[in-house]
């Protein structure tokens, strides 16, 4: 394959990807979806009892069912399913906040922070993006910035797209990972 070729189709490939972040609108992620897992990424020091209820919270975690939409994203139960999260109401439809961060190989910095090397740099670590979804391959992880803070830190946190059915919550200290939940239209039939 001739050179210019080469150059010419890598430069088309780059480009269309780069852009793909600038066509994407934060609705892409509007709509209902329930918790797949609530990761802890923090080093407690735990007594047996904090440790149970830990666990319990965690438990009715999983049965919560969160909506995302312009007025921002809230849990729809909160009575009932306890995530320990606090409202998130900001329009980030109206001007997002996208960034991407450069997938790495992990290293003890990306063990040792899992994900929160993504405040201070440009990258992640593969270990942090298999949490979201194990077959992930690109390059690169896309997030956007939802512009809400939480009641423990100055940090806002960040949804991780891993595709169109699966996304995290990063929060800094935890990831709260949702899948879509996907009505499915009713089509009546006569026989």
């Amino acid at each position: 394959m001739p050179y210019r070729m080469v150059v010419s189709l890598l430069i088309f490939f780059f480009i269309n990807f780069r852009s793909f972040s600038q066509k994407l609108s934060a609705d892409f992620v509007f709509g209902q979806w329930k918790v797949k897992d609530w990761l802890f990424f923090e080093k407690v020091n735990e007594t047996p009892n904090e440790h149970a209820q830990r666990m319990n919270d965690y438990k009715r975690c999983l049965r919560a069912k969160f909506r995302i939409d312009s007025t921002g994203i809230r849990l729809l139960n909160p009575k009932n399913d306890l995530c320990y999260f606090d409202l998130c109401d900001n329009n980030f439809s109206i001007s997002p906040k996208w960034l991407e961060k450069r997938i790495v190989a992990d290293n003890d910095y990306t063990r040792q922070n899992q994900g929160a090397e993504m405040i201070d740099s440009n990258i992640v670590g593969k270990n942090f993006v298999r949490y979201l979804d194990k077959n992930y391959t690109k390059p690169t992880l896309l997030l956007l910035d939802a512009g809400c803070t939480q009641s423990y830190g100055d940090f806002a946190m960040k949804i991780c797209i891993a595709n169109k059915n699966r996304i995290g919550l990063f929060m800094g200290e935890e990831l709260i990972i949702l899948e879509r939940i996907v009505f499915i239209k009713k089509t009546h039939s006569f026989f």
